[in-house]
């Protein structure tokens, strides 16, 4: 099963339910500024596909700093060891 099975029901769908997100619990969004990279359901709490999904797209982008936010939330609350950096 995917790591990221069910995520796409839970996170915040459309810009208006991201800003109000933004506001509520801004440590939720790991690019702010965009209001991109959902990491948290709309109650405020960490969710491990919501961050396995982040850290997925942030790596097919190339968006490195988010990544690592990503990694680290994962590495935090999501129970998973290092990973291997793959080249």
């Amino acid at each position: 099963m995917s790591q990221t099975k069910g995520w796409k029901e839970e996170q915040p769908r459309n810009l208006s339910q991201r800003e109000k997100m933004a506001k509520k619990c801004p440590y939720c969004l790991l690019n702010l500024q965009l209001l991109k990279f959902p990491v948290c359901t709309e109650n405020c709490q960490y969710n491990c596909r919501g961050i396995v999904s982040a850290l997925v797209r942030a790596r097919q982008y190339h968006h490195e700093d988010i990544a690592k936010k990503a990694e680290e939330l994962e590495m935090k609350y999501c129970k998973v060891k290092k990973h291997k950096k793959i080249i």
